[in-house]
């Protein structure tokens, strides 16, 4: 698929879920923050976020 395609096809779904448009560069960033704002354990995160160290994940936060 083409970038472009993606990243219309990405806002498509943004705007029929009616969430905020992000940029698909900050997904992870945004998962990060929602992650840590619901207190998930920061190697549940780090699972989630598939991050091969728990300094990385700890750093999102």
């Amino acid at each position: 698929m083409e970038p472009r395609n993606f990243n219309r096809t990405f806002e498509s779904h943004c705007r029929r879920a009616g969430v905020p448009r992000i940029r698909v560069h900050d997904t992870p960033h945004t998962c990060a923050s929602l992650l840590a704002a619901l207190d998930v354990h920061p190697r549940v995160a780090m699972r989630i976020l598939r991050h091969s160290q728990i300094s990385m994940t700890r750093s999102d936060r």
